[in-house]
């Protein structure tokens, strides 16, 4: 793989050299190239300078790369700021769902116990 001048910030701009890194069937250019765009389109896109990536381009780049579309649109919107805070969307699906409302308290009480699971699976307690 090519070396590049620049290390992503972005969700999407790491979730594209994560792509060209398990693959090892592309670089960058060959990537660009591949999925029908200017390579200079590639490295704006894989270091945030287009804010709004083109939907078909996105596609393309996770298909090349194996990757899953809907972690390419979940990245864009977080590095756009877009991105629903976690409780307020189980809080809704909740709602929705089983009438139940989530307090306060029940927020910390949910975001205690994922971190508890998450150092336990890896092994961090």
């Amino acid at each position: 793989m090519g070396r590049y001048l620049e290390t992503p910030s972005t969700r999407l701009g790491k979730l594209i050299d994560q792509g060209l890194r398990r693959s090892n069937l592309f670089d960058q250019s060959s990537l660009a190239v591949h999925c029908g765009v200017d390579k200079s389109y590639l490295a704006k896109v894989r270091l945030g300078r287009i804010a709004h990536p083109n939907e078909s381009v996105l596609f393309a780049i996770s298909l090349a790369l194996g990757q899953d579309i809907e972690e390419y649109r979940s990245a864009v919107l977080a590095d756009n700021g877009m991105l629903p805070r976690w409780e307020r969307v189980l809080g809704s699906q909740l709602a929705d769902q089983e009438g139940v409302r989530l307090s306060s308290e029940d927020v910390e009480d949910i975001a205690r116990y994922a971190r508890s699971l998450v150092r336990r699976r890896r092994g961090k307690l």
